[in-house]
């Protein structure tokens, strides 16, 4: 696969919010995605890459939201994806 971006951050889910990530071609930039969050919530955002063993392998940071990948984001991103259930 190649590289992707994606942010991390609540959205209200029935009322409750929830931690997700959001993932999405290079081509669009992480801003463009920060309205689908609860206000003030998104964590961390960059670039990821699936490795040849199927691990998620997370860099980078989104300039235009001021926050960086961080390494927990491997488990968000695995859901999103659907690699993990």
């Amino acid at each position: 696969m190649k590289d992707a971006k994606y942010v991390v951050g609540e959205v209200n889910n029935n009322g409750l919010p929830v931690m997700v990530a959001i993932v999405f071609p290079r081509y669009i930039p992480h801003d463009a995605v920060k309205d689908v969050f609860l206000p003030g919530t998104i964590s961390s955002a960059g670039f990821f890459q699936v490795n040849k063993s199927m691990q998620i392998v997370v860099y980078g940071e989104s300039v235009g939201l001021g926050v960086c990948a961080r390494v927990n984001d491997e488990k968000l991103i695995s859901r999103a994806i659907g690699l993990l259930s």
